[in-house]
């Protein structure tokens, strides 16, 4: 019988080895010169998501931010 994964086992996977996949297939592909129109465009797509959404957090957290000598 196959266990499944603890959490830190998942912990690793997610934090370390997916990020550094991620970080370094990429580039690569990119000085390869593999990447197409549509790769291109979902990395666009998704870089734009993330600032997007950065922004809408930075400004919600802005707005119900209350100090802590109030």
């Amino acid at each position: 019988m196959i266990k499944a994964p603890t959490a830190g086992a998942a912990r690793f996977l997610l934090t370390a080895v997916v990020p550094v996949a991620l970080i370094t297939s990429f580039p690569a592909d990119a000085l390869r010169g593999t990447w197409t129109m549509g790769t291109l465009g979902v990395a666009a797509a998704v870089s734009l998501g993330f600032v997007v959404g950065s922004r809408w957090a930075w400004n919600r957290s802005l707005a119900n931010y209350t100090s802590a000598s109030s």
